[in-house]
């Protein structure tokens, strides 16, 4: 506006800068010929200040996250972009495109446009350290903005083998349940562990009492200790065990052992008897011998002076001890000696397998 006194007012609309179109404007002093003149304006440009927000994101682990720093973001003095990036604990400063390592963490990279990409680290679930960044509208004042982002974990999934083990009758057999077992959530340990056949569970570390075969035990961190019941031989009820990591599903094994039979060591005292001349004798020579493996029985017996070897339940004839005299030998051990014969009989040997 100008007024006839010749003041005048411009206003320029918002923000905005430079040359204003030229104003023509006359003068007059009430006599004879006006004068024209012009009015040349031009609008310096100011800095507008403008605010980038901070952003806060997240993603699961082993998913990568993209998005924009930008979204949202603008200047009347221009289109904002990214200048560079830095990470907390990351040495050196990124420009916009540069991809930072975070060690142990994941890698990060901003465009100049605000477009961020950041793939998480195998495994890695957490807080990654906090990305500052600078943005310019390419007048005056650039801004500082952080970006945050956490991954959530999930549950990996792991798997722990079943073991077949086996051990010497009377003999404890020791070992770990987990040995080459790991999950990427966590160490791995042993919850509690069920026998066939035996009621209840067992916490780690509590021992099961398997009647007539042994104990068990296993530990939290899958040490276990199987002892067998004396002469004890065979296949030992399977055992249960759950496996966590602490996160998320639980795995269920299976140990299967089994106890080799060993021979058993047993002895059987001689025997001095006597009779009356024409007097039968009988007897057993296994009174008293017993084995734990099975029943003991006569194999085979010689006499001395006669030839050969003779099977439990042979007669063997001894010349020239008595007119017509022989003896025999029963097959569970019992003997007699009388005229014509001795005899001979005993059981096999047989172990309870």
């Amino acid at each position: 506006m100008i007024g006839a006194n010749g003041e005048y007012t411009f206003t320029p609309a918002a923000n905005y800068n430079g040359t204003v179109p030229t104003v023509t404007y006359t003068v007059t002093d009430g006599s004879g010929t006006n004068d024209t003149s012009t009015l040349n304006i031009n609008v310096s440009p100011v800095d507008d200040s403008f605010t980038d927000a901070n952003e806060t994101v997240s993603t699961l682990e082993d998913t990568a996250l993209t998005g924009s720093v930008l979204t949202g973001t603008t200047s009347v003095d221009g289109s904002v972009s990214v200048v560079d990036f830095t990470v907390a604990g990351v040495t050196g400063t990124f420009n916009a495109g540069q991809t930072a390592t975070i060690a142990n963490v994941g890698t990060l990279v901003i465009g100049a446009n605000g477009e961020y990409t950041f793939t998480p680290a195998a495994n890695y679930n957490g807080t990654v350290p906090t990305v500052t960044y600078t943005v310019t509208d390419g007048s005056g004042t650039n801004d500082t903005s952080t970006l945050n982002i956490s991954v959530t974990p999930v549950d990996d999934s792991f798997t722990d083998a079943n073991e077949t083990v086996s051990t010497l009758e009377d003999t404890a057999a020791t070992g770990n349940v987990l040995s080459g077992t790991s999950s990427a959530d966590g160490p791995v340990s042993v919850v509690d562990f069920t026998v066939a056949g035996v009621t209840g569970t067992f916490t780690a570390g509590q021992t099961a009492n398997i009647a007539n075969v042994g104990t068990l035990v296993i530990g939290a961190n899958g040490a276990y200790t199987f002892t067998p019941a004396a002469n004890y031989n065979g296949t030992v009820p399977t055992v249960t065990y759950t496996v966590t990591d602490g996160s998320g599903t639980n795995d269920t094994s299976t140990l299967n052992i089994s106890v080799t039979p060993v021979d058993d060591s047993f002895a059987d005292a001689s025997e001095s008897v006597s009779t009356l001349e024409d007097t039968a004798l009988t007897g057993s020579v296994l009174t008293g011998t017993t084995s734990v493996d099975g029943s003991v029985s006569v194999v085979t017996f010689s006499v001395a002076g006669v030839t050969g070897s003779f099977n439990a339940g042979q007669t063997a004839n001894i010349a020239n001890v008595g007119t017509d005299q022989r003896r025999w030998l029963g097959q569970r051990g019992h003997f007699q000696r009388r005229w014509r014969h001795w005899f001979v009989q005993r059981r096999s040997d047989r172990q309870h397998r």
